[in-house]
């Protein structure tokens, strides 16, 4: 089966390309242990109640994310102006 090319043409682009990307790749984090843990009251209170976080990445998940989206915006430089990146998962909340 062929893979379906996406074509990056502009920064908004390479921006919503790396959300999915990020997005997807954090939603395996759950399965992963030291990458995520149980919610606690405090993290409840922050987040503005329990329907609202699943779990909270541990500080070793954060590093991985933060690493991830520091070599996914270098790449971005080589086609993009710094100022259009974006480079994010929609998928993290923070308090």
């Amino acid at each position: 089966m062929k893979q379906k090319r996406i074509e990056i043409k502009t920064a908004d682009d390479y921006n919503n390309v790396v959300d999915d990307l990020l997005t997807d790749w954090l939603d395996n984090f759950a399965n992963k242990e030291g990458l995520t843990r149980e919610p606690n009251e405090e993290d409840f209170d922050d987040f503005g109640g329990d329907d609202v976080v699943s779990w909270i990445y541990t500080q070793k998940g954060m590093e991985l994310y933060d690493r991830a989206c520091s070599k996914l915006f270098k790449l971005g430089l080589k086609y993009f102006d710094e100022r259009d990146l974006d480079i994010k998962s929609s998928g993290v909340l923070f308090p």
